[in-house]
């Protein structure tokens, strides 16, 4: 059976089409209107202006440019011929990822910055949960839920793509107030004792608050491990500002911002988690959400026994068959460039 994953996208056809059709009527005519004031000359300067306009030409370009835009909004749409299903192992577990966006989450000791390498390492995480709900809390100097627990990821990536240098508008770094926030949403969201609850903190750990020790005795309490991603370098680096430069300090020296490794590993220790800082391989994720959040005792390299044994669901998987729409596309593209409609009349 033919169908579309996003039918939304087929509705620019009724837009572009017509448009397109509209836009080329148009050309027509000014190409036209201007071959006749050339002509005006062409006694004159016949070595110059004696062209020919081939309607047919026209008409063959602009079909085979509007066809090729078509079958592109088509592969957009998605377009699949059937489906099968999958069996996925899953682990039924409630995830809170809690993001740190004060300022010195945009120093860029790794690169492009921090906050842009945290994001990354999320979308890392979002790849390799099935069946886990994920929610987001960011903070600064005050924090809220930017997103709740859900099993539908590209939501999730969705309000992470939204996140940029002014969403925080509370200066400072409120940690255990964001925790705190992480805590109350996996309380507050319904689970059952056969599933793992675990925050997975990404920051660079500079200021942690005062209260920190009892949060953390809180998700002990509750039985939920927070496990840390430390982003940055020890030996840091300057923090830049939206309207250039670097923050200074009152004496007007260049404030460098360091990875606090210290207290992170002791967050993680405190509540049974996994403490990971930003590496060459990039494996960080893997470890956190293998070893931590499922509590494997190594990553397996098999991809039917990576997930958790706690539950298995089937997943239906699409046939998408874009491809082929792509490349008519790019070949009408190819063959309507080198049509010319206009000219010069052989001698």
């Amino acid at each position: 059976m033919f169908s579309f994953g996003d039918y939304s996208k087929l509705f620019w056809l009724a837009i572009l089409v017509p448009g397109m059709v509209a836009l080329s009527c148009i050309r027509f005519k000014i190409i036209k209107r201007k071959l006749e004031t050339l002509s005006v000359f062409k006694e004159r300067f016949q070595d110059s202006f004696d062209f020919v306009f081939s309607s047919l030409r026209f008409v063959i370009k602009e079909f085979l440019f509007t066809m090729a835009v078509v079958l592109i909004v088509v592969a957009v749409a998605k377009p699949r011929i059937g489906y099968e299903y999958k069996e996925v192992k899953t682990s039924g577990s409630d995830i809170v990822v809690v993001l740190d966006l004060s300022k010195s989450m945009y120093a860029q000791d790794v690169k492009p910055s921090r906050i842009e390498v945290a994001k990354r390492k999320i979308k890392d995480l979002l790849a390799l949960v099935r069946g886990d709900r994920v929610g987001v809390v960011v903070f600064s100097g005050s924090s809220f839920v930017l997103c709740p627990l859900t099993q539908d990821y590209s939501v999730v990536d969705l309000f992470l793509e939204s996140l940029d240098y002014g969403t925080m508008l509370v200066p400072g770094t409120s940690l255990d107030e964001a925790l705190l926030s992480a805590i109350s949403s996996l309380n507050e969201a319904s689970w059952d004792e056969s599933q793992s609850r675990s925050i997975v903190l990404f920051t660079d750990g500079e200021d942690h608050g005062t209260t920190l020790d009892k949060v953390l005795d809180s998700a002990k309490e509750n039985s939920i491990s927070i496990h840390t991603m430390g982003i940055g370098t020890l030996q840091g680096g300057p923090i830049p500002l939206e309207s250039g430069g670097f923050q200074q300090d009152r004496s007007g020296k260049i404030v460098i911002t360091k990875l606090n490794q210290d207290i992170l590993r002791s967050i993680s220790e405190k509540t049974s988690g996994v403490s990971e800082v930003v590496s060459l391989d990039g494996s960080e994720m893997s470890r956190i959400y293998y070893q931590g959040i499922l509590k494997q005792d190594k990553v397996q390299s098999d991809d039917h026994q990576k997930l958790s044994a706690t539950g298995v669901t089937k997943e239906k998987v699409w046939n998408e068959k874009y491809g082929p729409f792509t490349g008519v596309a790019l070949v009408l593209l190819f063959v309507s460039y080198f049509i010319r409609p206009i000219r010069r009349k052989s001698i």
